[in-house]
């Protein structure tokens, strides 16, 4: 799949990036001003991706992560990072 055509598409505000980060249990999407002083993390496990297929759960996080952005990015916290939302199979 096209990431950056996924994310263009979805039509997030001017100025958010959306990045794709690999993690050990999964991969996690990072959403943030362009200043990086806000933003979101939010981790797709590898178990939510078999469970439920590639496509439809990027569309989700995609969707959700323009939801966040949309209505406001949490600040980033100098010693504990950006706030993380997991997505986990059932």
């Amino acid at each position: 799949m096209d990431f950056p055509a996924l994310v263009s598409r979805e039509g997030f505000p001017p100025g958010v990036t959306v990045e794709r980060l690999p993690d050990p249990h999964g991969e996690i999407f990072r959403v943030r001003n362009g200043e990086g002083t806000r933003g979101l993390d939010l981790l797709l496990t590898d178990e939510a991706v078999r469970m439920y297929g590639e496509g439809p759960t990027l569309a989700l996080v995609l969707t959700r992560l323009r939801e966040v952005a949309e209505t406001g990015l949490p600040e980033v916290g100098v010693a504990s990072g950006y706030e993380r939302q997991v997505f986990v199979g059932d």
